[in-house]
């Protein structure tokens, strides 16, 4: 029996959703446009079905991207999963929405490297990690945070005087400024850096991540990576709940999936 999945990402400006069956992607597509997550993603997700002639009662198994990232772009998405988990009875997973990034510099990546993938989160911060890939799959080796770009680089140099690290691929969208920071901290690295289109948080980058089982759908909640008591409690007062709103208006938008 085949298993059909699909996979979302809102983590970013682009909107991203893969179909996958049995590890073979039937469609992919990722959008920037006008449309905010929250008008385009149901109707991107009902289009994609019809494409591959799916319906939603076929779907066996949901996969979303929970950051970090934007506040807004995750909610979108996570409330979505959830919400068609728990009403369909679904099997649910999640994955970083930075691995689905760092995933982008694969191709370029060679024995003694690192990728980092990079989200800018203004005046010099970013979201960010440290990941290799070893065995077909990414592997991450420092975990997803939230940090202040001078502190990362400090980080990373342990890391890379630790795993003797030869060569570096920064995966990032709008990056400039990090990129010169993090060339000016390491000269003697080789570096490549993937920008633009290619560097966006595509979803059917998911068959090279790694991916956590859901175990309770309800209680799913973005990762915001965040570092101060501040910040934490304002991601607290803006949580990812199932709220009746935000159910009843993904109920209403895409009736023959959560009824």
């Amino acid at each position: 029996m085949s298993l059909k999945q699909v996979i979302v990402d809102t983590s970013t400006t682009a909107l991203s959703i893969a179909l996958i069956e049995d590890k073979a992607i039937q469609l992919a597509t990722t959008i920037q446009g006008p449309k905010k997550h929250g008008e385009a993603l149901v109707d991107v997700v009902h289009q994609s079905l019809s494409q591959v002639n799916w319906t939603p009662q076929l779907i066996d198994e949901l996969i979303v991207g929970v950051g970090p990232g934007s506040y807004t772009g995750l909610r979108i998405g996570v409330t979505f999963a959830k919400a068609w988990s728990v009403m369909k009875k679904m099997p649910l997973k999640s994955v970083s929405s930075l691995s689905l990034i760092a995933a982008n510099g694969i191709s370029l990546h060679q024995d003694h490297t690192l990728i980092i993938p990079i989200m800018d989160a203004r005046r010099q911060t970013a979201y960010t990690g440290a990941y290799t890939y070893e065995a077909g799959q990414l592997k991450s080796v420092i975990s997803d945070c939230h940090t202040a770009w001078d502190h990362w680089l400090e980080a990373l140099k342990t890391n890379i005087e630790l795993l003797k690290l030869e060569r570096l691929i920064l995966v990032g969208e709008k990056i400039d400024e990090f990129i010169q920071l993090t060339q000016e901290a390491f000269p003697h690295l080789t570096m490549d850096v993937i920008e633009g289109w290619s560097s966006l948080p595509h979803a059917e980058n998911v068959l090279l991540v790694e991916q956590q089982i859901v175990q309770e759908p309800t209680l799913l909640a973005p990762n915001y990576a965040l570092e101060t008591l501040a910040e934490r409690q304002w991601a607290k007062e803006q949580a990812v709940n199932l709220s009746e709103v935000e159910h009843d208006a993904l109920v209403e938008r895409f009736p023959d999936t959560l009824e």
